[in-house]
């Protein structure tokens, strides 16, 4: 069975903010996993980690700077390697702190390896782009994932170049064709749906709508932040009927505009 541990990762020094709190704040009260790993190379000085602090177990890492001798330039690119190593070696549920956790992972884990589905849309059509690794659960050992990260003795991305989503996005999919009996794969409303197309964005953060077969939502931060997320301090989550703000008003109360 797949262990109900979830494992966050933060490298390099991006503010942590109230959006990564309800990540991991969603993730403890939907899931009530047995422990929270938070990977970093340094604690966050934020009073929002500071919450944080009675349901996670802190681990200081160093980000590594090569992956089977190929330079690691992205903080990105060492985020993807960690957290393959990390499930190799504990199992679980790994999870980008861009995320908001909906509803419980429980009926997964018994599989041994499960990823889901990206999609973009392009002229008013969606497209399957690949398999995405803002949300893995997998067992200790999983060969998928130990297959997975032994494809990074070809790595070859220097940043945001036409090789940034190789390893993390095109190579899973790929390797699931071959080794379909190692991994379950499901759809992009699982983890992925809204994408990061704009309208979806709009409909997610400004609309409220119903995503009934959602796990857990991926913010695409790095996409969303100077449109959505940058707007959303607590008071306006508070003050939101969007889906996104009935979400995370759940983990965000008045107290937090205060303080």
């Amino acid at each position: 069975m797949i262990p109900n541990i979830i494992h966050f990762i933060l490298f390099g020094d991006r503010p942590f903010n109230h959006i990564h709190y309800v990540a991991i704040k969603s993730a403890y009260e939907v899931n009530y996993p047995t422990k929270i790993f938070f990977i970093c190379e340094e604690e966050p000085n934020s009073r929002w980690f500071s919450k944080c602090i009675p349901f996670i177990e802190l681990v200081k890492l160093r980000a590594p700077k090569t992956v089977f001798g190929r330079p690691l330039l992205h903080n990105a690119h060492k985020a993807d390697v960690v957290r393959l190593e990390r499930l190799i070696e504990y199992g679980g549920i790994y999870l980008d702190l861009d995320t908001i956790c909906v509803r419980p992972f429980k009926d997964l884990l018994e599989h041994d390896c499960i990823l889901g589905r990206e999609y973009v849309i392009w002229e008013g059509k969606k497209y399957i782009k690949g398999l995405g690794n803002a949300v893995i659960l997998a067992k200790r050992q999983s060969s998928f994932l130990v297959r997975w990260y032994e494809t990074y003795k070809n790595f070859r991305s220097i940043g945001k170049d036409q090789y940034w989503a190789e390893q993390s996005v095109h190579v899973p999919e790929l390797l699931s064709k071959i080794y379909w009996d190692e991994i379950t794969v499901l759809d992009e409303l699982a983890f992925f749906t809204p994408s990061y197309d704009a309208e979806e964005l709009n409909m997610f953060f400004e609309g409220n709508h119903c995503y009934p077969n959602s796990y857990v939502h991926h913010l695409w931060e790095s996409v969303s932040y100077e449109s959505h997320l940058s707007n959303l301090s607590p008071s306006a989550i508070l003050g939101s009927k969007s889906t996104y703000g009935l979400e995370a008003k759940k983990y965000i109360g008045p107290a937090d505009i205060s303080s």
